[in-house]
């Protein structure tokens, strides 16, 4: 492996550990915001003001001129199947699912997200991959189950398939992103899918008012305001950047591993912020980092080009190609 590979390797890790922390913090942010701002609203919120900001920054910065090429049906594909349909799905299956249920099967997205890659798109599943999930899910949720006020009620609510249907509209979105859109920057890419994407939150929204679930909020207090600017800037617009750069540079399998630290940040934001963790936090959070370091060690110790395998790079040379069928 070359020092310029090594360098976007590490790149990457470094990007996806971001992208962790960022959406790791916002589940105790959540709880915050939700009591002020219903879901849809919040989804509408975050992702049209993000998407506008990066957009509407690029294009004061570098013109429209990279505009022009942009295949417009796919990257209105990409944001409203892609990143709305997960953002919606998502919502709807927490409340269609038994909580305790609920949070067990979203521990198991990461793994979904990677199957995904490896059944439909051919992406290479490195050796001790399987283990490294298979821990980091276990760890995900018995960490997600130890939170303070977390429900255990595990009955089938139906709901539960949703959360499938979401990790796919993601690890399609993440793969087809850098196949369709390679030839523009990370932030291109993120700036006009999230666009669109806004788009596609703004007519759920809109649905779900009709439907008398959201409503439009009021001027919330100074406090949420600062947490929701920093929940659409950092977790929203920064995080799904870094994700984009991360599986540019990993696979969407190896970024897909480190969802399963969210749970993890999530409970170090909660214990910043006053709420310590409970023994069941910490073993869950301790399984989780197991499953990971594991994966790192034994990739550390093979020789470097089968430690690397096929890269993603090369892989997603391949998916853009017109005669690939997995286009």
């Amino acid at each position: 492996m070359s020092d310029r590979a090594g360098r976007r390797r590490l790149l990457g890790h470094a990007a996806v550990l971001t992208t962790a922390l960022l959406w790791g913090s916002l589940i105790p942010f959540l709880d915050i915001l939700l009591a002020h701002i219903d879901v849809f609203a919040l989804s509408m919120i975050r992702y049209g003001v993000a998407g506008t900001l990066l957009l509407g920054g690029l294009l004061i910065w570098r013109g429209a001129a990279w505009l022009r090429p942009l295949p417009v049906g796919k990257v209105f594909l990409l944001g409203i199947c892609g990143i709305c349909g997960f953002g919606t799905l998502y919502t709807l299956a927490i409340a269609a699912s038994a909580p305790g249920m609920a949070i067990v099967v979203a521990s198991a997205t990461p793994v979904v997200s990677a199957l995904f890659a490896a059944l439909v798109y051919r992406m290479p599943f490195p050796k001790g991959t399987g283990l490294a999930f298979a821990l980091a899910a276990t760890g995900a949720a018995t960490a997600s189950l130890g939170r303070h006020g977390a429900a255990f009620t595990f009955d089938l609510h139906g709901g539960e398939p949703l959360f499938v249907l979401a990790a796919i509209c993601w690890a399609w979105y993440s793969i087809n992103a850098q196949a369709w859109l390679g030839a523009f920057s990370q932030l291109q890419l993120t700036a006009v899918t999230m666009a669109t994407a806004g788009i596609g939150v703004f007519a759920v929204f809109l649905i779900a008012a009709g439907l008398g679930v959201s409503h439009f909020p009021a001027r919330p207090p100074s406090h949420i305001l600062a947490l929701l600017a920093f929940v659409t800037i950092g977790s929203t617009l920064i995080g799904v950047l870094c994700w984009n750069f991360a599986v540019d540079r990993l696979g969407v399998i190896i970024a897909s591993l480190y969802l399963n630290l969210l749970p993890v940040v999530g409970m170090m934001t909660a214990a910043a912020i006053g709420h310590p963790p409970t023994a069941m936090q910490l073993i869950g959070g301790a399984i989780v980092i197991a499953g990971i370091a594991q994966l790192q060690l034994r990739r550390l110790r093979r020789p470097p080009m089968l430690a690397e395998g096929l890269s993603p790079g090369a892989h997603l040379s391949h998916t853009r190609c017109p005669s690939n069928a997995s286009r």
